[in-house]
């Protein structure tokens, strides 16, 4: 047992002295409670009488609200009753009304429907006829300007506005201007005037000043002049054979032409583009109809000048591909009623005409820019890039598509920039020369302007009519090289308008003759322009250079052998025919 110490005995006793203490505070504290809940018991039954009153009171009136209640809702129930049947009468209505919107609605549906699809139709056909109306219009606007139409065809030539104020004068040499005298030209006959009749009448009154004055009279005379050989004929006694001494080349029969006649006649036909017909008239009129060829043998001189040029074209061949620059073009005309092309190559000095059936690579093979191996200048014709090992494109013809898709495309303004940057680039390259920056600021300029064509393109497509704007900046986009290739290489031309005015001869040729006959002519003509016009480029007297082709040539006839002197003839003829 453990031993309790008497420091425990006092720690006990002092717990229990705290625990009397304790319990004598609760034992106040509960009798104070007791009292109070007496009070509040005394209260609740003062309270509770009063609530039941009161509750009495509150159950009376409720009852009589309930009263007045089912009275209302017996009330509320026959209403509702009534409500009912009218809704269902309603209902019945408006079920009615409804299948009657309905029918409406749905016949109403098909006719809006096909009004919608009425609308669009209509919308389409006003797009298609305003696209139509567009097309008709790029047509009818396209001149010499935007196309490659000639001015001489454009029928209603815009007048060109000047700002010159008309003088009234006749024209011609005004008082007060510089004079622009005629040449002057060595004298045949030389003859000295008499002495003026007032000097005669007083020889005193006057002396000679040693001045002269001359005036020259210039004309041209046709001479026709006629050599016959004779020939004497001797007969064999053995065996009757006869013989003669032989006549001189070219004098073939009983009557010949020569190399003058045929000479001029080849200029009036073929360079001059004069009928066969009329040149034969103006022949006879100039000589006084002593000299009368026939059609036939009119028609024959550019075969027979054709068949001595053989050499001629191998030396225009030769030059053309040691250029370093070659203009090719082909223009159609007709042969046998056939659309047919005539090809030219050109270097500014040489230039070679060659007539193919088609307008095709198989044609181009057969020309000079087959094996070319240089800078080729040309239209927009794509067959070219198969050759030569770089292009210039023509200039001439982008600023005419250009225009053509400023008139036609107004909402569009990439093209009016692209135009004026094109001929700001030409400018300068005429007049300046332009360093690796300048050039390289019209690239980036150039590049700009076809970024702002492609957003103004994305944002109005162009119509399924007039597409001709869109293909233009499309070859700019495409072929940004070709078209800038003359700012990197100044000694090559950036038009074709060499090859251009070459085709011309051609066209007025075609003009006249309406149609060609024969192949062989159409090939006969071109080697005739071919060493024609790369004479008259180096400066050879084109006629001088017929008559050297034409010594050998034969034609025979019912005329005289006739030699012309004619110093002047050529050129106041063929000046009268191209007027």
């Amino acid at each position: 047992m453990k031993t309790r110490t008497p420091e425990y005995y006092r720690i006990q006793m002092e717990k229990t002295e705290d625990l009397n203490k304790i319990n004598a505070l609760l034992r106040g504290e509960n009798h104070h409670l007791k009292k109070k809940l007496d009070r509040y018991v005394m209260k609740w039954d003062d309270l509770s009488k009063a609530l039941e009153e009161k509750h009495k009171e509150e159950i009376d009136h409720l009852k009589y609200q309930l009263e007045s209640s089912k009275k209302e809702n017996e009330k509320a129930r026959e209403k509702t009753k009534k409500d009912i049947e009218e809704i269902s009468r309603l209902r019945d209505v408006i079920g009615e009304k409804e299948d009657r919107f309905n029918e409406l609605y749905e016949k109403y549906e098909k006719k809006i429907s096909e009004y919608e699809k009425l609308i669009e139709d209509m919308e389409k056909k006003i797009k298609d006829l305003e696209d139509k109306n567009k097309k008709l219009l790029s047509r009818i606007t396209k001149d010499f300007t935007n196309s490659s139409i000639p001015s001489s065809e454009c029928r209603n030539r815009k007048i060109i506005s000047n700002s010159r104020v008309k003088s009234g004068l006749s024209q011609g040499g005004q008082k007060g201007h510089k004079g622009h005298k005629r040449k002057r030209y060595e004298p045949d006959v030389i003859i000295e005037l008499d002495v003026p009749e007032s000097v005669k009448k007083d020889p005193s009154s006057y002396k000679d000043s040693l001045i002269t004055k001359s005036r020259d009279l210039v004309d041209i005379k046709v001479e026709v002049s006629t050599l016959r050989y004779i020939s004497r004929v001797y007969e064999n006694i053995h065996d009757h054979s006869l013989v003669y001494t032989p006549f001189p080349e070219g004098v073939d029969n009983e009557t010949n032409y020569g190399k003058g006649v045929r000479a001029l006649s080849l200029l009036l036909n073929s360079y001059g583009n004069m009928p066969i017909r009329k040149t034969k008239e103006v022949l006879e009129y100039i000589s006084e109809d002593k000299i009368s060829l026939s059609v036939g043998s009119i028609a024959s001189l550019t075969k027979r000048f054709s068949d001595k040029c053989e050499k001629e074209k191998k030396q225009i061949l030769s030059s053309l591909y040691l250029s370093p620059y070659m203009h090719h073009d082909a223009t159609y005309l007709r042969n046998n009623g056939k659309k047919e092309y005539v090809y030219v190559s050109s270097n500014g000095k040489d230039v070679l005409y060659q007539h193919f059936d088609r307008r095709n690579m198989e044609s181009l093979d057969q020309t000079p820019v087959k094996d070319y191996q240089f800078t080729i200048i040309h239209d927009h014709d794509r067959s070219y890039f198969n050759y030569g090992s770089s292009h210039q494109k023509c200039l001439a013809h982008e600023l005419r598509y250009l225009e053509d898709s400023i008139v036609n495309e107004e909402d569009h303004d990439w093209n009016a920039k692209m135009k004026k940057l094109i001929q700001l680039a030409i400018h300068r390259f005429k007049t300046e020369a332009l360093s690796s920056s300048d050039i390289m600021k019209i690239e980036k300029e150039y590049d700009e302007i076809l970024l702002l064509g492609q957003r103004q393109y994305e944002k109005d497509p162009p119509s399924k009519y007039y597409t001709d704007g869109y293909n233009t900046y499309k070859r700019f986009k495409d072929y940004k090289t070709e078209i800038l290739y003359f700012l990197h290489h100044p000694k090559i031309p950036y038009t074709n308008n060499e090859a251009e005015l070459r085709l011309r001869k051609v066209k007025r040729k075609a003009r006249t003759v309406g149609s060609f006959r024969s192949s062989k002519n159409l090939d006969a003509y071109c080697d005739f322009l071919s060493v024609i016009e790369t004479g008259k480029s180096h400066e050879r007297n084109i006629y001088e250079l017929i008559k050297e082709k034409m010594l050998k040539s034969r034609i025979s006839s019912n005329a005289v052998f006739v030699m012309m002197n004619c110093g002047f003839l050529y050129d106041q003829l063929f000046t009268g025919c191209e007027q």
